[in-house]
């Protein structure tokens, strides 16, 4: 099942590709997919298990024709209040193969559970415009930590790229905020 952060990005990306995101990317040009979310909210309907809380879809230009986003996710299970936190994690690049990310770490060298979300390879000429989605597991005690000094992890690719994923205290801790409102949303808890 596709989360609502795939799915943006999923729209972002054909944003991207239609306003001509992979000529560009093959000319060298500079390209940024474009998009628009709300920063954090909190998303629930009677359908679902899970009460969810969403970062706005933050964008990381590294050159032209490679960009990244990503998103912070928390689930808050309906019945139980466990909880589990992940970042949604994207990469669209242009190249002759595939990056294939199989790992990632914290700023602690601790391996964190990379699990793959998705994949696509569209606009193939000369080189093809890549397409990779992961999400990446913290645990509580590694949100918390990042309240004071925000949240990093490196990811590494089998072709040997690795990316370095920064994101700002501020961030975690409105996070967190929505989070806690989250939880007062909880049937138990009323």
């Amino acid at each position: 099942m596709r989360s609502f952060v795939t799915m943006a990005l999923a729209g972002a990306l054909v944003t991207w590709l239609g306003s001509g995101g992979v000529a560009n990317a093959q000319k060298g040009a500079p390209t940024s997919p474009s998009v628009e979310i709300s920063s954090p909210e909190i998303r629930t309907d009677k359908y679902s298990p899970t009460i969810d809380v969403v970062t706005k879809l933050a964008e990381k230009k590294r050159g032209p024709g490679d960009a990244e986003m990503y998103a912070l996710v928390g689930k808050l299970d309906k019945e139980t209040g466990e909880v589990r936190f992940y970042v949604e994690w994207a990469v669209v690049y242009t190249a002759s193969s595939w990056r294939a990310y199989q790992g990632a770490s914290d700023s602690n060298a601790t391996p964190l559970v990379l699990r793959q979300v998705g994949r696509n390879v569209t606009g193939c000429r000369a080189k093809c415009v890549y397409t990779e989605a992961y999400h990446v597991d913290f645990g509580i005690n590694q949100m918390a930590d990042a309240l004071e000094k925000g949240l990093d992890f490196k990811l590494y690719a089998k072709d040997g790229d690795h990316r370095i994923v920064q994101i700002p205290a501020d961030l975690v801790q409105q996070f967190m905020k929505k989070m806690a409102e989250a939880q007062k949303m909880r049937p138990a808890s009323q």
